[in-house]
């Protein structure tokens, strides 16, 4: 998750991180339409779209901050 906050800051976007403990993490950016959550080893993703279903590892949250930053590239540009 930290590279995804990393990626909506180095854009200036505002955003909301929860930290629920054992029930996982969320991210919200209504600037965006973003919504990532994860939960029981599964990355919940959507962004102004019907939510996306991942299995957590470091190399999907890799791709999930590209997708963020091209998110952020196409709301700024």
């Amino acid at each position: 998750m930290a590279k995804i906050a990393l990626k909506l800051m180095d854009f200036g976007m505002d955003y909301q991180y929860e930290n629920n403990g054992s029930n996982g993490e969320k991210i919200v950016s209504f600037e965006l339409g973003l919504e990532i959550s994860n939960q029981q080893g599964k990355i919940y993703y959507s962004c102004t779209s019907v939510p996306e279903v991942f299995k957590e590892s470091d190399t999907m949250y890799s791709y999930l901050a590209e997708l963020v930053e091209k998110e952020c590239i196409n709301e700024t540009t």
